[in-house]
């Protein structure tokens, strides 16, 4: 019977730690035998094999290392370690790196970190059970990420805390996949959650960490680009690739899925029948996300860019990776080394970005603030304006003998006078006691009534005697129209009795067009006015138009009387960047909205060179450290030595 050995026997002879060796077995790098529940024992003719591709002379013999050993028969295995080391010190033991578990580490940690810099993405979680969330997941993910590396770093990577720090981590990514799907990020919810399904089923069938790094890979190839491209077009991060990529016309998602998932199918069988190929292609995909990358950090999507950057960056090192194995501490120390310059310069880049939109942030605070003023004083003086017009023609002798007399010519000149000189008026009216209309102008849009006894512009002017400004109503004429109405009472001899009324409807059409001239369309702002009830008066979409805002509108706050900025939601539940006031006596409150991610859509030129920067500089440092560092290492062949 051939002559077996100890797992720890294996380790001491060939330098490395126990749980590298039991990790090649795993991996089927070494050719073992199953002896008991997790031992194994490994033959002569295996040893020899290794011991055959080292060249350093100082490595004991095996007739030294078969005297200690016990023997078993040992059972044939067809898959061999492809990959040996070039130099090995006795007694040294050095524990593998996996590469998965480091590519999970720093990109949570990076992922984690870029949460906290303004994203498209969460413009539709702006308020609820979301905002509260976000928190949360990001310190999973940062404390798992550290967790995770600072117990493979310090060789605890067979220990209960590295196990719970990984299975947290998996967990996260299936718990923001779903917090994605929630907010309608489906090709998120698939872009996040593959890392948790490659994550948990990797581990639970072994899988090696370059063997899970791809299998990543062609999920995204596979499944959540094909998926998110068929069955997603109308996704945020979708749209604008079909729209670009639209060679094919309605066909584009389907050729483009296809194109993806075939790409897929051959880097796994490349990968499957360990061709060279194999390589270049993973070189392509991080070349290729690494574009995705540019376009997601342009459109102000930064937790998806930095991810995928940092994704397309293992595919470009996997190469680099698999060429190495590593036989000394120093090695391991290489590797730490170059991660951690990466995941410095990513956080580096993170805080750049970070002080880049809080620059802009304030900087927009303080021009949105700047036309809000404006144009409060603008609308202060149309609304004094119109009301000291009304209130002079109300006692004006000429208008109360008209009225005392119901002399209608004498109404209309004085009245065609009036409307022709105040551009923001839609319409003058001359109620008569008890409300009927004796006379409107202009002529057009024909009212179909003929008393206005039923409105509050008549009753509260002709009760308190003095002038009313009404809320937002609905007209009764043949096209009904929404207006406000400025109402003076006409007082007889001695002020005693109201002998008629004179009404001017405001053109809030009109007046919402100039309001809008402080504000820039190309930048998403515009302007709403609301009444002392919380009506809307003015807004851009008409349909809102006489609708009550939300009660967690910072509008709000000027009806109170305060003025200042906040952070609250537009229309289409995008989180925007908001300046609020009162309009003066009248007790209404003025805003304007510019969503945030105009706020930082100027920042996009520079974020496309932080991007260049930071891809060329891991590069380099990637390229530097495979030269320098692992330089003394030869290949025999590409294997997933992690």
């Amino acid at each position: 019977m051939a002559a077996t050995y100890t797992v720890k026997q294996v380790a001491d002879i060939l330098g490395y730690s126990t749980n590298s060796i039991y990790t090649f077995l795993k991996e089927k790098r070494i050719r073992g035998v199953r002896v008991g529940r997790g031992r194994f024992r490994v033959p002569q003719e295996e040893l020899d094999r290794l011991l055959t591709t080292v060249k350093s002379s100082n490595v004991p013999s095996a007739g030294m290392a078969a005297a200690a050993a016990n023997t078993i028969p040992a059972a044939p295995v067809a898959h061999t370690w492809d990959v040996v080391p070039g130099e090995v010190t006795p007694g040294r033991r050095v524990e593998v790196p996996n590469y998965f578990e480091w590519y999970l580490g720093i990109a949570s940690i990076i992922l984690g970190a870029s949460l906290s810099v303004f994203s498209k993405t969460f413009e539709d979680a702006a308020t609820g059970w979301i905002t509260a969330m976000k928190p949360t997941i990001q310190t999973a993910f940062i404390a798992g990420g550290i967790g995770l590396l600072l117990t493979d770093i310090r060789g605890m990577g067979r220990t209960y805390w590295h196990k719970i720090f990984y299975g947290v981590l998996v967990g996260t990514y299936l718990v923001y996949a779903a917090f994605l799907y929630e907010i309608q990020d489906g090709d998120g919810a698939l872009f996040y959650g593959g890392v948790g399904l490659v994550g948990g089923v990797g581990w639970m069938f072994g899988v090696g960490g370059v063997g899970r790094v791809t299998l990543y890979v062609l999920w995204i190839m596979a499944i959540a680009g094909p998926v998110s491209f068929v069955y997603l077009p109308e996704d945020i991060h979708i749209a604008p690739w079909l729209t670009n990529l639209s060679l094919f016309g309605p066909l584009s998602s389907i050729v483009i899925a296809v194109f993806s998932a075939g790409s897929a199918v051959i880097a796994g069988l490349l990968y499957l029948r360990r061709k060279r190929a194999y390589t270049l292609m993973m070189v392509s995909i991080g070349l290729a996300l690494s574009l995705f990358a540019f376009w997601f950090a342009a459109a102000n999507y930064w937790s998806r860019s930095l991810f995928t950057l940092c994704t397309g960056f293992f595919c470009l090192f996997t190469p680099v990776w698999l060429g190495h194995v590593f036989t000394h501490q120093e090695d391991r120390r290489a590797v730490f080394g170059l991660f951690s310059a990466v995941t410095l310069l990513y956080l580096i880049s993170i805080a750049v970005v970070t002080v880049f939109q809080l620059n802009m942030y304030e900087y927009a605070t303080g021009e949105i603030r700047r036309k809000l003023d404006y144009a409060r004083i603008v609308i202060e003086q149309i609304l004094e304006q119109n009301q000291a017009g009304i209130e002079g023609m109300a006692v004006n002798p000429a208008i109360v003998r008209a009225f005392v007399k119901k002399d209608i010519d004498a109404l209309a000149g004085v009245g065609r006078g009036f409307f022709d000189a105040n551009t923001s008026l839609r319409r003058v009216l001359f109620i008569a006691p008890g409300g009927d209309i004796l006379l409107y102008y202009p002529l057009t849009n024909t009212p179909t009534i003929t008393n206005t006894v039923f409105r509050d512009y008549y009753t509260i002017p002709f009760t308190t005697k003095k002038t009313y400004v009404s809320d937002v109503f609905v007209t009764r004429t043949e096209s009904p129209v929404k207006t406000v109405a400025i109402s003076a009472p006409v007082l007889g001899a001695g002020g005693s009795a109201v002998v008629g009324l004179v009404v001017g409807s405001l053109d809030l059409d009109r007046l919402g067009r100039r309001l809008q001239e402080f504000t820039s369309d190309a930048l998403g702002e515009y302007v709403t006015l609301v009444d002392k009830n919380g009506i809307r008066m003015i807004h851009p979409d008409p349909a809102l138009v006489g609708t009550s805002i939300a009660a967690d509108d910072a509008v709000r706050l000027a009806l109170v009387g305060r003025t200042g900025t906040a952070e609250s939601v537009t229309g289409t539940r995008d989180r925007a960047l908001t300046a609020y006031g009162p309009v003066g006596k009248f007790g209404w409150g003025l805003e304007i909205k510019m969503p945030l991610g105009m706020v930082y859509a100027t920042t996009n030129a520079a974020s496309v060179v932080i991007v260049t920067i930071l891809s060329l500089t891991v590069f380099c440092i990637g390229l530097f450290m495979a030269t320098r560092q692992f330089g003394r290492v030869h290949v025999v062949g590409r294997t997933d030595t992690s």
